[in-house]
Parts: C-alpha cells; structure tokens; sequence
C-alpha cells in the first residue's frame, strides 16, 4: 500500500511541463496546475502568451501568471512527501536505507549496520527489533512540556496535550487517548473520502451516459435524414444540410452544456485525489499529531465538498427527433415544411399532469410512458409543489427514466411517496436511485 501510495503521490506533485515536483505550483482558471516558471517561460516563446497544454482555449498572459493563485494543497502534499522521505533514511547514520525500528528506541530508524552497531551493548540486548514498517506511531514532545510526550485528546479544547497538560492547563477536560481518536479520524475521513468518490464516480459515470446518448441520438437521426432525404435529393439538398445543422447545433448545445459538468466534477475529484493522498501521507508517517492538526482542514473539505456536490445538478436531457419524416414523400410540394428538429413530447402525459393544478396525488399508471417522458413528470414536480404522492405504477419508465427521476428529486422536499412498481427497473438502477436520494429523507421509493 505504501509504495502505490507514494508512487501514486508523485505523479500528483509532478508538473506535465517539466516532469519534476512542482515549484511554485498555481491553478488556471481551467483548474490545472503548472509550475509558475514553466508557464512564464512558455509564455516568453510565445508571444507573452501562455496556452494550456491541455488545450481547453485557458490562455493567460506572462504579466498575469503571478498572479494565479497558489495552490496550497499542493504545496502540503509536496512537504508531506518530502518528510515521508527523509523517514527512509536511518537516524543514525543519516544516509543508508532504514529497514528496522526497535520496540524501545522511540521514533528511531536503522538501518542494517547500525542496529547491530548501537544495539551490541549487553543493556541494550533486551531491545526488540522489528521491521520498519511494523514500527510504533510517531511521538512528538510537547511544546509545553518539552520532556513529555503527546499522548492524550483534549475533547473540550479539540487539542493534542501529554500527562503534565492534563495536570495542569487541562484539568478537569475530558479527554481521551491520541490513539483512539486518531483511529476513529481515520476511519471517518476514509468513509467520508470514500462516499465523495461514490457520489463523484455517480455523477462522472451520468455524465459520460449523456455525453453517449447525445452521440448516438444525433447519429441515428443524422442517418434517419439521410435515408428518407436520398428518393428526394434532387429536391431537398439544401433542406437536408439545414436539418442536420439544426440537429449538430441542437445536440451540440445540450452536449456542451452536459458537459459543462465536468470542469466542477473534475475539481472535485483532483481535490478528492489531493486529500486521500494527504490522508495516506499522513497514515504513513503514523505522525498521529499531524493527523490530528489536519482534522479541522479534514472536517471543513468533508462539509465543503457534501454541500458543493448536494448543490450540483446535471442537467435533464432533452430528447429530440425528426418530425414528419415519413410523410416528405406524400407532400413534396411541402417539403420545406416537414422534418423539424424538435423536442420529443407526450401531448396526453403533458395534458394529464397540467391537469393536476392543486392535487397532492397523481395517478398516472398503465400510461406507456417511456424513460423520454420523464422530463415533463420531472419538470411538473418542480413546478407544483403541493404533489405528496405521485403513482407511476405499470409503465416502461426503465432504468434510465429512474436515474432522470432519481435526479430530479433530489432536492424536491413535497413528494413523500413515489410509487414506481412494474416498469423493468433492474436492481442495480433501484440501488443507484437509492444513493442518488439519500439526502431527500422525506421521500420513500416503492419498488
């Protein structure tokens, strides 16, 4: 684990200009990191222009790469990495490899030769050698109480302290051993890190499925064009060219704004990755008094982050289709009327659920509504707020009606019952539209 970890971790503090650990590392507005003088240098062969390498249209001038900020994440995994490295070497020699630790040498590293070399003496026989990844947590004196070791957790003052600390400053504070909280830190920063790579994963995956279905919707219709267009080329050309820009420039648009979700989800999970490689830095070095400084820092991204992603729509795909393909060859002279590009629509559904006005309960069931026809349920449960109980029982909604419902609801706070039986949902979409509405407590699902 400690060697993915570390491997893992200088890729992060590597610059993908000059290959080497960061020097002053600072963020484009794109979210990607260079190193300042790489970027100024780049700049100066070029015009004083400086253009992201990867090519996302980020340019920024020479004048103004100082004044990026700094990335300060970044910064504390580098000096993490760096005291990670130096617990390689042996803390008597200061040079060789550290293989072993000893049981009673606290916070001591050897290597080969100078276990056996400080060790020889007959008082030190009793010492017990273990291999250095077995070693003991790290202790660190006390400020205070430079003779004491931290050993304890102030409760009330949130605060590493030793046995004279608990005499004295921090009488009478409830307080536990460092140990424990360290493992309970852990542990909770790992379930919490954990659930933010589920829901960033979630959202990356979503996005990805849209990005496709908008790719392949445009080519189906592109080809659906083509195909009833070429009996009528010598009369529809310049329609067809209209057409398929209408549908590029349609998809494109509702694929750029899908899109636009990546830059935030990527944000995100760089952060993540940052954190999670800080955290097994951290685990590491077993310095639990570090661990334990970085709780607050933990803490705040952790409620940062559940709020930021609570807050993140991906947005309702719109479906679209050829209107009136079939009928080009019955009405030539009416070509140039037929085959609009338009958004695909239930008039029935969309009727029935304007109907609802001020109901809290909607019976729409046996209605043969497919996964399209979810954007007008979803866009009706926006828009009336007194709906409690809405029945969709017995139609062909499938798994992907459910995730565009599941992301419809997740901030509705009216409906309390959704009634969704009998419309080929697999499990593992029931399971994904449970994650999706965990936060929504009120809402129950029946499947």
């Amino acid at each position: 684990m400690a060697s993915n970890c570390i491997s893992s971790v200088k890729e992060l503090i590597t610059c993908s200009i000059c290959h080497k650990c960061f020097d002053d590392p600072r963020i484009l507005p794109c979210s990607h990191i260079y190193c300042r003088k790489c970027m100024e240098q780049i700049a100066s062969a070029n015009e004083d222009q400086f253009e992201c390498p990867a090519h996302d249209g980020t340019l920024v001038t020479k004048n103004n790469v100082n004044t990026l900020p700094v990335h300060q994440i970044m910064l504390k995994l580098i000096q993490l990495y760096d005291s990670m490295q130096s617990l390689k070497q042996c803390t008597n020699c200061d040079y060789a490899i550290a293989k072993y630790a000893c049981n009673r040498c606290e916070n001591e590293r050897f290597c080969s030769k100078c276990y056996q070399g400080v060790h020889m003496l007959r008082i030190m026989q009793k010492h017990q050698q273990i291999p250095i990844h077995d070693r003991s947590s790290i202790t660190t004196s006390c400020e205070t109480h430079p003779d004491e070791k931290f050993r304890f957790w102030c409760r009330k003052c949130n605060a590493v302290i030793c046995l004279h600390c608990i005499l004295f400053q921090h009488k009478d504070h409830d307080y536990v051993l460092m140990k424990e909280v360290a493992e309970e830190t852990e542990i909770k920063i790992h379930n919490e890190l954990k659930s933010i790579q589920k829901s960033l994963d979630s959202r990356i995956n979503r996005v990805h499925v849209l990005t496709t279905e908008v790719d392949n919707d445009m080519d189906s219709n592109i080809k659906m064009v083509k195909e009833t267009m070429s009996s009528l080329r010598h009369m529809i050309d310049d329609r067809e060219k209209t057409m398929i820009q209408e549908i590029i420039d349609i998809e494109t648009k509702q694929k750029k704004q899908i899109e636009n979700c990546k830059t935030p989800l990527g944000n995100q999970l760089q952060c993540l990755n940052l954190r999670k490689a800080m955290l097994d830095m951290l685990l590491i070095t077993k310095d639990h008094t570090k661990l334990l400084k970085a709780k607050e820092e933990f803490d705040n991204y952790l409620e940062k982050t559940n709020e930021t992603l609570q807050s993140l729509q991906i947005p309702t795909r719109i479906i679209y289709h050829s209107q009136g393909l079939n009928q080009l060859q019955q009405f030539q002279e009416e070509i140039l009327q037929h085959g609009q590009y338009v958004e695909r629509n239930n008039p029935e559904l969309e009727k029935l659920m304007k109907d609802t006005g001020t109901s809290d309960t909607l019976y729409v069931q046996n209605k043969h509504l497919s996964y399209q026809d979810m954007k007008v349920v979803a866009d009706v449960l926006r828009k009336t707020p007194a709906l409690t109980h809405l029945y969709l029982i017995q139609n062909e909604i499938g798994d992907q009606g459910m995730k565009d419902l599941a992301d419809a609801l997740m901030k509705n706070k009216t409906l309390t019952n959704l009634f969704v039986q009998q419309n080929r949902i697999s499990p593992e979409a029931q399971q994904q539209a449970r994650e999706t509405l965990q936060m929504n407590t009120k809402l129950t699902v029946h499947w």
